[in-house]
């Protein structure tokens, strides 16, 4: 059986007479007993400032009887927007952003053409392309290409679901706020002329590869401890499956919940609990942990040797040997 709800609301009326209303045959005792299924959908606008509706929710709630004598409910919401008047100027923004995402990625496409053609070029000469190396070549492309199309393809996507008669709240804050994070984060890009600015992001690129190596070679002896608390203390919540293990083990390295694991861990495994939290921290913080930052370190220093400052050192060396010369 299913019921709508609409007209009357549960505060006119009250909660048994509203229930009467919209479902009687609750209270037909004839066929209480070969009820099966109850559906209640129920629209709700929520209002915000100056009264302009500012969104639309949509609850359905469901009585499953089809276990006799067990009736199982859920309770199912989604909000949309009411889009009013004032949602009109915002179309305006989300197609003027569609706009300038495509000419950008088309731009950035562009680029792409020009150096396969390069390469092309330089194929069809043997001599000068067998001096090339991988990295020669891989300098011809740019990492934040590939940023910027995939930052183009969340905007237009995000301004396609803000565009939709009814967009869905969830959808539409997860799309704008993905483009969003993207665009910031494309911004970066334009600090690379700027080696102070940019250092940042050039530690992270030189170390990059020698992080994730280092990451990869502890990873099994990192499991293997996931597994082991599992298997240890499984009775506690923060050891109950390996992805809560490793959640917690992740958060030790980081120094939360110390003491409140180590009092979980010894009420359920004594000393055993205490021996296992030692030597997974003094392996992992005293040893591990300080090879992966003398990484970053070593990447940081190398990092300031940039093309740029090294040009620029270069320059002001010539400089003052010049003045001095000038002065002698």
């Amino acid at each position: 059986s299913s019921a709508s709800v609409a007209g009357a609301s549960a505060e006119q009326l009250g909660g048994e007479a509203y229930i009467r209303e919209v479902m009687p045959f609750l209270y037909d005792l004839q066929r209480l007993p070969l009820l099966a299924l109850v559906k209640m959908d129920h629209t709700l606008y929520e209002y915000g400032y100056h009264s302009l509706c500012t969104y639309r929710w949509k609850v359905q709630t469901v009585f499953d009887g089809w276990e006799a004598g067990n009736f199982k409910s859920t309770v199912m919401t989604k909000a949309s927007d009411c889009k009013g008047k004032d949602w009109e100027g915002l179309h305006y923004v989300a197609l003027a952003i569609m706009a300038l995402g495509l000419v950008s990625a088309a731009l950035i496409v562009r680029k792409l053409m020009r150096v396969a053609k390069a390469i092309a070029r330089l194929r069809a000469l043997p001599e000068a392309w067998d001096r090339l190396t991988s990295s020669d070549i891989a300098s011809l492309f740019s990492p934040w290409w590939g940023l910027t199309l995939v930052m183009h393809i969340a905007q237009v996507c995000s301004c396609c679901a803000c565009l939709k008669d009814e967009p869905d709240i969830g959808t539409r804050f997860q799309g704008v706020g993905l483009s969003c994070f993207l665009t910031w984060l494309n911004i970066s890009q334009y600090f690379e002329s700027f080696p102070g600015l940019y250092k940042a992001f050039h530690t992270l690129g030189m170390s990059f590869g020698g992080v994730l190596r280092f990451l990869l070679s502890v990873w099994p002896l990192f499991y293997g401890f996931v597994l082991l608390g599992v298997c240890l203390f499984w009775q506690s919540p923060i050891f109950a499956s390996p992805a809560k293990s490793a959640a917690s083990l992740f958060s030790l390295l980081n120094g939360d919940m110390i003491h409140d694991t180590f009092e979980e861990v010894y009420f359920i495994n004594g000393i055993v609990g205490h021996l296992y939290l030692y030597v997974f921290l003094m392996l992992f913080i005293f040893v591990i942990l300080n090879v992966n930052i003398s990484i970053v370190t070593d990447a940081y220093e190398r990092s300031k040797k940039h093309p740029q400052r090294e040009h620029l050192r270069i320059l002001r060396r010539a400089s003052a040997e010049g003045l001095s010369r000038e002065e002698a």
